[in-house]
Protein backbone atom coordinates (compact mmCIF):
# COMPACT_ATOMS: atom_id res chain seq x y z
CA UNK A 1 0.00 0.00 0.00
CA UNK A 2 1.15 3.62 -0.74
CA UNK A 3 0.35 7.18 0.46
CA UNK A 4 -0.02 9.22 -2.20
CA UNK A 5 -0.76 12.72 -2.81
CA UNK A 6 -2.02 14.57 -5.60
CA UNK A 7 -2.90 18.67 -5.88
CA UNK A 8 -6.11 17.28 -8.03
CA UNK A 9 -7.07 14.22 -5.67
CA UNK A 10 -5.43 15.26 -2.24
CA UNK A 11 -3.91 12.71 -0.13
CA UNK A 12 -5.44 9.24 -0.80
CA UNK A 13 -4.07 5.05 -0.24
CA UNK A 14 -2.81 3.26 -3.82
CA UNK A 15 -3.91 -0.67 -2.60
CA UNK A 16 -2.01 -2.64 -4.59
CA UNK A 17 -2.65 -6.48 -4.43
CA UNK A 18 -0.18 -8.70 -6.66
CA UNK A 19 -1.37 -12.57 -7.80
CA UNK A 20 0.54 -14.99 -9.96
CA UNK A 21 -2.67 -15.88 -11.47
CA UNK A 22 -6.36 -14.41 -10.94
CA UNK A 23 -8.39 -16.14 -8.41
CA UNK A 24 -12.26 -15.83 -8.79
CA UNK A 25 -12.60 -15.12 -4.90
CA UNK A 26 -10.44 -11.89 -5.80
CA UNK A 27 -13.46 -9.34 -5.90
CA UNK A 28 -14.75 -10.28 -2.89
CA UNK A 29 -10.96 -9.75 -1.30
CA UNK A 30 -10.77 -6.18 -3.15
CA UNK A 31 -13.74 -5.39 -1.40
CA UNK A 32 -12.73 -6.50 2.15
CA UNK A 33 -9.00 -4.88 1.52
CA UNK A 34 -10.12 -1.70 0.24
CA UNK A 35 -12.51 -1.27 3.23
CA UNK A 36 -10.47 -2.21 5.79
CA UNK A 37 -8.02 0.44 4.74
CA UNK A 38 -9.87 3.30 3.97
CA UNK A 39 -11.54 2.04 7.81
CA UNK A 40 -8.06 1.69 9.44
CA UNK A 41 -6.02 5.07 7.64
CA UNK A 42 -9.16 6.94 7.26
CA UNK A 43 -8.20 7.78 3.66
CA UNK A 44 -9.76 7.31 0.07
CA UNK A 45 -8.76 3.68 -1.46
CA UNK A 46 -7.54 3.42 -4.36
CA UNK A 47 -7.39 -0.15 -5.26
CA UNK A 48 -5.60 -2.00 -7.98
CA UNK A 49 -5.49 -5.70 -8.55
CA UNK A 50 -2.18 -7.23 -10.28
CA UNK A 51 -1.94 -9.97 -12.48
CA UNK A 52 1.17 -11.58 -13.10
CA UNK A 53 0.75 -14.93 -15.34
CA UNK A 54 -2.32 -15.74 -17.90
CA UNK A 55 -5.06 -18.21 -16.65
CA UNK A 56 -4.11 -21.27 -17.97
CA UNK A 57 -8.14 -21.69 -18.86
CA UNK A 58 -10.39 -18.81 -20.27
CA UNK A 59 -11.30 -16.62 -17.16
CA UNK A 60 -13.20 -13.57 -17.37
CA UNK A 61 -11.07 -11.34 -14.95
CA UNK A 62 -13.75 -8.71 -13.79
CA UNK A 63 -12.72 -5.51 -11.94
CA UNK A 64 -15.70 -5.04 -9.48
CA UNK A 65 -17.10 -6.78 -6.88
CA UNK A 66 -21.08 -6.91 -6.81
CA UNK A 67 -23.64 -8.21 -3.65
CA UNK A 68 -26.65 -7.84 -3.22
CA UNK A 69 -28.39 -9.42 0.09
CA UNK A 70 -32.36 -8.51 1.18
CA UNK A 71 -32.18 -5.31 -1.33
CA UNK A 72 -28.77 -4.37 0.11
CA UNK A 73 -26.20 -3.77 -2.27
CA UNK A 74 -22.09 -3.98 -2.03
CA UNK A 75 -20.27 -2.77 -5.03
CA UNK A 76 -16.26 -2.31 -5.37
CA UNK A 77 -15.28 -1.17 -8.28
CA UNK A 78 -10.80 -1.58 -8.33
CA UNK A 79 -8.40 -1.41 -11.41
CA UNK A 80 -7.21 -4.59 -12.80
CA UNK A 81 -3.71 -5.18 -14.85
CA UNK A 82 -2.89 -8.04 -16.43
CA UNK A 83 1.02 -8.07 -17.02
CA UNK A 84 0.87 -10.09 -20.18
CA UNK A 85 -1.05 -7.98 -21.75
CA UNK A 86 1.56 -4.98 -20.75
CA UNK A 87 4.42 -4.35 -23.76
CA UNK A 88 8.20 -5.74 -21.84
CA UNK A 89 9.69 -2.49 -22.55
CA UNK A 90 7.26 -0.51 -20.75
CA UNK A 91 7.59 -2.76 -17.73
CA UNK A 92 11.20 -1.80 -17.65
CA UNK A 93 10.90 1.69 -17.82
Amino acid sequence: MLSVSSQEHGEFLVLNEMQLRYNTEMPRRMRAYAALAEEKYKKPVYPVLINILQPSTPTEIVNCYESEFLNLRAYQDYRVINLWEVEAQTVFQ
